[in-house]
């Protein structure tokens, strides 16, 4: 989860080096553009994981729940889904 929220600020970093590399101060301002970019990717990205794994924690907390109320449980039975 943290992966995803870093790599589209770190890939913004990176086009801005190039762009800045590449054609001076001059054309700086299309590389905050592009930086941007990268970095407004990444939330999306970083939202879907959160909810993936917040889901996840979630259905282990109820399957400990069920434990400890003396439910037997097979492992066929257990399952974990995504959020929907």
């Amino acid at each position: 989860m943290l992966v995803a929220a870093l790599v589209g600020p770190a890939a913004g970093l990176i086009v801005l080096a190039v762009v800045y590399l590449l054609y001076g101060q001059e054309r700086l301002d299309l590389g905050y553009i592009a930086a941007g970019i990268f970095a407004l990717l990444a939330v999306p990205q970083f939202m879907h994981w959160f909810r993936h794994y917040r889901s996840i924690s979630r259905q282990l907390d109820a399957l400990e729940i069920r434990v400890k109320n003396g439910e037997r449980i097979y492992g066929s039975q257990v399952g974990f889904h995504s959020y929907r």
